[in-house]
């Protein structure tokens, strides 16, 4: 009797844990609408490509300061990096747009996007005008700001050459120091709202 009871006590401890999980889904999902352009992803060319990833109990979170933008494969697992070439059957040049789909508002407040096109590096945020920054070196003046909750970037301009492959990179992240208030106080607990920035979803389109 001790034994069975044991062992339904122990199924339902199982099921209790197993319900604490919690998953955060990061995509990015990329497309063409020029047929001239293809997306290309380990060798495989296409008009389209989707990154996607579920992490469980667990968001990268990392300091702006602290990431090495020149190493660019997933050795770092607070940073998520997403690469893949664009070519073009003829030498002209191309826009490129990224807006986040249903993100909520903990999604606008956490998330940095970096984006190298032509070796130049970009880093976005969204402009939160009632911000008090504490953290100074990880909000930088070169940061760039979201065109709106929705749209992160639009307009960003890509020449391409025909037949000559050009490399994307994207990061993305939650920056960890949102997580500090004016008085350098970090944010714990059911104040620590990093958790609920979830799903990252992104659509990035080539025209």
């Amino acid at each position: 009797m001790k034994k069975t009871v044991c062992g339904i006590l122990s199924l339902v401890l199982l099921f209790v844990l197993a319900g604490c999980d919690k998953s955060y889904l990061w995509s990015l999902d990329i497309r063409s609408s020029d047929e001239k352009v293809s997306i290309v992803v380990d060798g495989e060319a296409s008009d389209s490509f989707s990154f996607s990833s579920n992490d469980f109990n667990r968001q990268p979170k990392a300091n702006y300061s602290n990431i090495d933008f020149s190493k660019t494969e997933n050795n770092d697992a607070n940073v998520k990096i997403y690469k893949f070439e664009l070519t073009s059957s003829t030498s002209d040049t191309y826009s490129l747009s990224l807006k986040l789909v249903d993100a909520n508002k903990y999604v606008v407040d956490f998330l940095r996007v970096g984006i190298i096109v032509d070796g130049e590096l970009r880093v976005y945020k969204y402009n939160n005008i009632f911000e008090e920054i504490y953290h100074k070196e990880n909000d930088p003046d070169s940061i760039l700001h979201f065109k709106s909750k929705s749209k992160i970037f639009n307009g960003l301009s890509l020449e391409l050459s025909a037949g000559e492959p050009k490399e994307i990179v994207v990061f993305l992240w939650l920056e960890e120091a949102e997580l500090y208030n004016k008085k350098g106080e970090r944010y714990t607990g059911w104040a620590d709202h990093s958790y609920d920035a979830s799903p990252v979803m992104l659509d990035m389109e080539i025209k």
